[in-house]
């Protein structure tokens, strides 16, 4: 039975009356105009977040250049990869990366971006696949290629020059198609066992319901309507680029926060990243309280005071604090004092229990 919106996600997360906002946030998002508001043709739509990607993201690291990242194919998918000069690349860790972009475009500069700030703080392997786009290729061929991606390389990292040692990350419509990929997987006797090679799940700001129950009957909707990145009406131009006329999104093969617990219980140790004020702000509050339910390790970390694609903006300090967070993830280290320029830091959600049991918020 598919889970009681008002009913579960305020046993895991209570509403919050307080939404930090510092000064330097604050006069960037008076700026800020989304560049999928508005908007309904495809052509246009994409122009419109090539400009943002192109003008707008944060800048790399110095000691990482985007010429470091290769082009090439994974399991004949084209995909971005970088690989690690200054350490075995057998031995560290592969981030495979699915990328958001509402399952119609790429940001590839914002997300090499993240990528690149997460090279700079720990030695990793990257790979990022250009899954098949909406409305070209509707819904399954982007997850039918994430699985195959995902497939090789806990086969045969080694045709690759990696490491079997996997963090999948997914962002926005990527969690969807990361998390689902590897629910794929988790219950495919062929390869389930060497799932165990995916050492840590993270999500961030996952879309996880395509069908929009969850964030439009949301208990959060005030804070979520703060979120000038991403509007509801954007997100409706991207479901129907993305679903066939016969689905609805409720599919638990399109939406994975419909699987049943049953599907979730051999998940790695998983952490979900979302901003305070993110639109799908209640898609990763239930994405966690379903991978708590399955007796799953999860922790769900929100960003104070913070959009959808946060991490996508060059005006803000906080558009590294992402890669802050699954630096110190992968290095098993404290990200309880990080914070922005603006002193905003993170609320840390931890399950006390694997029942009904509210879980224990907790405040730098």
């Amino acid at each position: 039975m598919p889970y009681n919106i008002h009913q579960d996600l305020e046993l895991i997360f209570p509403p919050r009356t307080e939404i930090k906002t510092g000064a330097k946030h604050a006069k960037v998002f008076s700026q800020l105009q989304s560049p999928t508001a508005g908007i309904p043709e495809i052509a246009d739509l994409r122009a419109s977040v090539a400009q943002w990607d192109d003008n707008l993201t944060v800048p790399l690291p110095d000691s990482v250049k985007i010429t470091d990242f290769i082009e090439c194919n994974i399991a004949d998918i084209p995909s971005s990869v970088y690989i690690n000069s200054s350490q075995s690349s057998a031995v560290i860790p592969t981030i495979l990366l699915i990328h958001g972009g509402g399952f119609f475009c790429e940001m590839p500069n914002v997300f090499k971006s993240l990528l690149a700030h997460v090279i700079a703080k720990t030695p990793c392997n990257i790979v990022m696949p250009h899954y098949a786009l909406s409305p070209e290729f509707k819904s399954p061929a982007a997850l039918n290629e994430v699985t195959n991606v995902l497939t090789t390389l806990i086969t045969e990292p080694q045709k690759y020059q990696l490491s079997d040692n996997i963090i999948l990350i997914g962002c926005s419509a990527g969690g969807s198609l990361a998390w689902n990929a590897l629910i794929t997987l988790l219950n495919d006797p062929a390869h389930q066992q060497r799932t165990k090679q995916i050492s840590d799940f993270i999500m961030v700001s996952p879309w996880t319901d395509i069908s929009m129950n969850t964030s439009i009957k949301s208990p959060y909707q005030a804070q979520q309507n703060k979120d000038l990145f991403l509007q509801t009406s954007a997100l409706e131009l991207m479901r129907t680029f993305y679903l066939t006329p016969a689905h609805t999104g409720t599919e638990v093969e399109i939406s994975p926060l419909y699987h049943s617990v049953d599907k979730l219980k051999n998940m790695p140790k998983t952490t979900i990243i979302v901003g305070e004020i993110d639109r799908l702000f209640a898609d990763s509050v239930a994405a966690a309280k379903l991978i708590n339910n399955a007796k799953v390790p999860v922790e769900l970390i929100v960003l104070e005071g913070q959009s959808h694609n946060h991490f996508s903006h060059r005006d803000l300090r906080d558009g590294v604090f992402v890669a802050d967070v699954i630096a110190s993830i992968m290095k098993g280290i404290s990200y309880m004092d990080l914070q922005g320029d603006d002193g905003l830091g993170i609320i840390i959600c931890q399950p006390i229990s694997h029942d009904n049991t509210p879980w224990e918020v907790t405040t730098p």
